[in-house]
């Protein structure tokens, strides 16, 4: 988001020496477009994996904001990606979600403290 705190990156996976194609930039715009609605996707696993790590806090979608976005090489025929948020409300956490098919699958928490 342009007035966000945090930096988006994106990386693209591709074969041998080539540049990301129109697939990667068509991914790329799709979960920007939709990244609302895949934090509201990724919400109920991040708190899952919070309680399970005996975190006393939670998070809402209104609070994720998308830090990352990490395509495979063929991301139009590939079934795995993963999104990355940060928290405004614990900013120091790093929600890492793999997603597959389209669905959040798992989720990985990083902390800078």
């Amino acid at each position: 988001m342009p007035d966000s705190r945090f930096a988006l990156q994106i990386v693209c996976e591709v074969e041998g020496d080539r540049l990301p194609g129109p697939d990667h930039v068509a991914c790329v715009v799709a979960l920007r477009r939709h990244q609302v609605q895949d934090a509201m996707l990724c919400v109920p696993l991040i708190n899952a994996r919070l309680q399970e790590q005996q975190v006393f806090s939670t998070v809402g979608a209104d609070d994720l904001v998308l830090t990352a976005i990490h395509l495979p090489p063929h991301p139009l025929t590939d079934a795995r990606y993963e999104l990355a948020y940060r928290s405004t409300s614990e900013p120091k956490m790093q929600f890492t979600v793999a997603v597959v098919r389209g669905v959040p699958h798992s989720v990985r928490i990083d902390s800078d403290a």
